[in-house]
């Protein structure tokens, strides 16, 4: 299905430090080319996961994570998947100047969508996929930038 949405699929990888190198390998080599002819991504909110594949694959790599993070340009990391609450337009400007992706999670209402495109997130997971493909095909068309701007006014954080 995923497939047929032109949707890629971002694969979190929730590894411990016990796993070896040949079991990486040997998950690159079961799933490699099936999740790159699907343009799949793989996160984790491990970062040494990450560095470890990523040796391995030429499979696009991100960090997933509940807070915000240092945006730096190291190649291993393509894009930051942060929690929806954290994200905020200057950590999307961040990401930006560094010429990676932002996902923001869990987006499940229109006013959040809305929102978290005009911040200028590129993807957003949701439980929702429907509903949520609906609203960023009609986006353009029927944003009210006044309510997405008070939403985001509203659900911006103190980084204290």
């Amino acid at each position: 299905m995923a497939n047929n949405k032109k949707q890629k699929l971002l694969v979190e990888l929730k590894l411990n430090q016990t796993i070896t190198d040949e079991q990486l390998k040997q998950f690159v080599a079961k799933y490699g080319k099936q999740m790159k002819e699907n343009k799949s991504e793989i996160q984790s909110m491990n970062q040494n996961v990450i560095k470890r594949i990523y040796q391995y694959t030429s499979l696009t790599t991100g960090l997933l994570s509940p807070l915000k993070n240092t945006v730096d340009g190291n190649k291993i990391s393509k894009f930051y998947a942060i929690e929806y609450s954290k994200v905020d337009a200057h950590l999307s400007s961040q990401i930006r100047q560094h010429n990676k992706d932002l996902y923001s999670w869990t987006v499940n209402d229109k006013l959040d969508v809305e929102t978290a495109y005009m911040i200028g997130v590129n993807g957003v997971i949701t439980d929702k996929p429907r509903e949520t493909r609906t609203i960023l095909e009609n986006i353009s068309e029927k944003l009210t930038y006044r309510r997405a701007f008070i939403s985001m006014i509203l659900n911006q954080q103190s980084d204290i």
